[in-house]
């Protein structure tokens, strides 16, 4: 990650890390390619997650017409 955009994250208070769920992970106990996939499966910010979000509202709106 980009240090000044996370610099202007915390700044602007994008990131509300009273929020957050921190996990304590020792790389030496997992492999990399495991690593990756726990990361992919928590990161709420994929195009996939986006997508289902999306047309969650637009289910939710059509059940409100």
């Amino acid at each position: 990650m980009n240090y000044e955009v996370l610099c202007n994250a915390f700044s602007t208070k994008i990131i509300d890390l009273s929020k957050v769920e921190i996990y304590k992970l020792k790389n030496t106990e997992i492999s990399r390619d495991d690593l990756e996939v726990f990361l992919e499966e928590e990161n709420e910010y994929t195009i996939q997650k986006f997508a289902d979000r999306y047309h969650k509202i637009q289910r939710l709106e059509e059940i409100e017409k």
